[in-house]
């Protein structure tokens, strides 16, 4: 069926930000475009809101309006009727706050998914650094697992004891049981009284391993990390367990390396190392 009806289409509801040429290439899609037009105000010179776009044909204008109708262009749905459509105009002229009405609530539709889409997009934020999250405490879980099966499969094959300074140390079984026949053959001397006294037999236990300390040095000796505070200074420094109580018992002599400033003959202040303090020193300034 042929109609009388000019191959010009009525555009509204695009961005104000729209050209012609956008608009165009828009339509073009759906079929030769040899014009399109975007009025303006005489005084403002701003865009009134609707575009006329002017094909070649009937055909290909209808075929515009059925695939452009109530689609999105540029984040907006476009409103698209022939230009000339007398049933269109009467209805307009006829009712213009209904038309002004549908668009408010269109607008405000199209408002409401962009919100709600938003608000998924953030909540899809959310529950991607959940997930993030959650495989970091995964992979904390794995590594505390794989150090817990290595210190079961350590305790499997060693031994705790307990060292005379109080520490307790890992020892593997064959040093244990060494540790041990020594022990029992060394009980084997002590009267029934002696034998009961747990002073005697701590002291006994204590004696053993000093001994076994000083054969197997890497097993038996307290490799612990202690604060110690050397006398003449009064300067506290990190050293071993059984380094402290070398020093405790007179066996070794602690040297402090604590860097401190001593006021030369010459008046110069120099830094040296806290053990240097009583010995003479040479002034590098002088």
């Amino acid at each position: 069926m042929s109609s009388n009806r000019k191959p010009t289409l009525f555009v509204k509801n695009f961005p104000a930000d729209a050209t012609e040429e956008s608009l165009k290439n828009y339509f073009t899609y759906y079929g030769r475009v040899k014009s399109c037009s975007i009025p303006k105000d005489y005084y403002t010179g701003k865009t009134k809101g609707y575009a006329f776009v002017n094909f070649y044909s009937e055909r290909e204008a209808k075929i515009a309006q059925n695939n452009c109708n109530d689609r999105l262009f540029m984040e907006k749905l476009l409103i698209v009727n022939f230009a000339y459509e007398k049933k269109n105009s009467r209805s307009r002229s006829r009712s213009p706050s209904t038309s002004s009405k549908f668009d408010l609530e269109l607008q405000s539709e199209i408002e409401s998914l962009l919100k709600t889409k938003e608000e998924l997009l953030k909540k899809n934020s959310e529950i991607f650094n959940e997930c993030d999250n959650l495989r970091k405490e995964l992979y904390e879980l794995k590594e505390t697992k794989k150090k817990l099966k290595e210190e079961l499969s350590a305790f499997k094959s060693e031994k705790v004891i307990f060292l005379p300074c109080g520490h307790s140390k890992l020892i593997s079984l064959q040093e244990n049981a060494m540790y041990e026949d020594i022990l029992f053959h060394s009980t084997q001397y002590l009267t029934g009284k002696d034998a009961e006294n747990q002073m005697i037999q701590k002291q006994l236990k204590n004696k053993i391993i000093d001994i076994l300390s000083s054969k197997f040095p890497e097993s038996f000796k307290c490799k612990e990390k202690i604060p110690f505070i050397i006398g003449k200074c009064g300067h506290k420094i990190i050293t071993e367990c059984y380094l402290m109580m070398a020093y405790k018992r007179g066996e070794k002599y602690v040297e402090c390396t604590k860097t401190i400033e001593k006021l030369l003959p010459c008046g110069h202040l120099q830094k040296i190392e806290c053990f240097k303090e009583l010995e003479v020193v040479v002034c590098k300034s002088c």
